[in-house]
């Protein structure tokens, strides 16, 4: 039997600043409520302004019913009030930006812990991404749902460390709740993700935000364009007349009975595709060793495969040269170590000459000495003038050579990082654009470092 595609029904759970009469935690409720009916559990992304608000104002009944049947996860702890975090990362260097955004992130995924009793992972909101979140989320063991980058071949990746994810299929309903023709809407929807379907997608979701399905803007109005409303001026979006939220809540309970009843699917949470895709390997198998290898010369440049990422894959062939130098004999499986990605861009041309195996397998043991030192590829091999992506073709020539090829080999130029990177300048090019950033908002330095890790990026392998 086929294996059903995932569906997460996600809510992006936002508006503190409407009154406690407006509506907005009442929706969030019965969004809840109306899944568990339906036997489904949703994922909950809340902003930690949000969780502050709920609990201030007493909502133990929100709190409890998503804390005992759904997943939290935190939607940046102060979410579009400005400098947000993405907005800081413009202007910082690696190890600041990723302690910065831990000191403002750490507190949210802590605050969630305490009220719903766990946190599987931050969200991305709007176009509020960066490398370095993605890290911190790494380091605090937390996973990271819609992710900016598309591997061709998964919607499930690590990426700096931390596991992320990035919906094929997406789809909301946000205003189209409140529309008497909503069925023929959830017909549509329903069509097209059976298309997605047969043509072999691997993740979908259905995904709105509670207040939105109730109000005539979006909660994040007083902060468009870069800037904080005056205090006198901070407010909540409008709400929709009594009578079309009652039409609204309707609608939302049809979406959640229509979801179960969907073919071809399973509706899962976060939390259940962490516990599916949250392991990996502590060693590297000589058949993939090869096949890493083999990739790396097929192109010419930095690669990820199934099993490693560029850097991984990099420090494991070092890891087999300097292993099979000192033994006599190829290691049949290496440690799998996974460093991050360099903190410069690589040089693409060598300028060195010719090395004989010896050398590569010195050139290699310093680069894997340099890397255990700094957590860090470095973006050219140590004493020499041959960058990061040229290393790795060497190192990948000499281990498929194998120790009866006494040949020179020919340092060549190589990318600074895997071709997946070429690809996301498109995306990030639109963090400007989106209502809450300034448009004037200047997003190279997030794009180099998104590249330069991705070094790092290698598909997640589901348990089993």
């Amino acid at each position: 039997m086929a294996r059903r595609v995932p569906l997460v029904s996600y809510w992006d759970t936002e508006d503190y600043l409407s009154p406690p009469d407006a509506g907005s935690d009442d929706i969030i409720l019965h969004i809840a409520r109306s899944a568990r009916a339906a036997g489904l559990k949703a994922t909950f992304c809340i902003m930690g302004e949000k969780v502050r608000s709920l609990v201030g104002r007493g909502r133990t009944d929100v709190i409890r019913e998503i804390a005992r049947y759904h997943d939290p996860l935190l939607h940046f702890n102060y979410g579009s009030i400005h400098p947000t975090t993405a907005e800081m990362l413009t202007t910082t260097d690696w190890v600041d930006g990723v302690a910065l955004t831990l000191a403002r992130e750490a507190p949210g995924f802590r605050l969630l812990e305490r009220t719903f009793g766990r946190c599987t992972g931050l969200t991305r909101h709007g176009m509020h991404y960066g490398a370095q979140i993605l890290c911190a989320c790494a380091l605090e063991r937390k996973a990271f749902w819609d992710s900016l980058v598309v591997l061709p071949e998964t919607p499930f990746y690590w990426y700096c460390g931390a596991l992320c994810f990035s919906s094929q299929a997406n789809y909301a309903l946000d205003t189209r709740y409140r529309e008497p023709r909503f069925v023929e809407h959830l017909d549509d929807v329903a069509a097209r993700l059976e298309i997605d379907r047969k043509a072999g997608v691997q993740l979908a979701a259905l995904f709105g935000h509670p207040h939105r399905t109730v109000c005539e803007e979006f909660a994040d109005v007083s902060y468009y364009g870069g800037r904080n409303a005056l205090h006198e001026d901070l407010r909540g979006p409008r709400r929709l007349p009594p009578e079309e939220v009652a039409t609204v809540k309707e609608h939302l309970a049809l979406l959640f009975h229509r979801m179960a009843r969907l073919k071809g699917f399973e509706v899962v949470t976060v939390a259940d595709l962490v516990e599916r895709y949250g392991d990996r390997p502590t060693e590297v198998q000589a058949r993939d060793l090869k096949a890493f290898a083999t990739k790396v010369l097929d192109e010419g440049g930095p690669v990820y495969t199934r099993a490693l990422s560029a850097g991984e894959g990099l420090l494991a062939l070092a890891e087999a040269l300097v292993s099979e130098r000192g033994r006599g004999r190829r290691p049949a499986t290496v440690a799998l170590r996974s460093p991050l990605g360099p903190l410069w861009e690589p040089p693409e041309r060598p300028s060195d000459g010719p090395l004989d195996r010896s050398r590569v397998i010195d050139l290699a043991l310093t680069l894997r000495r340099a890397t255990e030192a700094t957590g860090h590829l470095p973006h050219e091999a140590p004493g020499t003038a041959i960058g990061l992506g040229s290393a790795l073709v060497l190192i990948a020539e000499a281990y498929l050579d194998g120790r009866s090829a006494p040949r020179s080999h020919q340092p060549r130029s190589a990318a600074p990082w895997p071709a997946v990177a070429e690809g996301m300048a498109g995306p990030i090019d639109q963090m400007p654009h989106w209502p809450c950033h300034d448009p004037e908002m200047d997003v190279s330095r997030i794009l180099r470092f998104c590249r330069l890790m991705s070094w790092t990026l290698v598909p997640a392998s589901a348990a089993g």
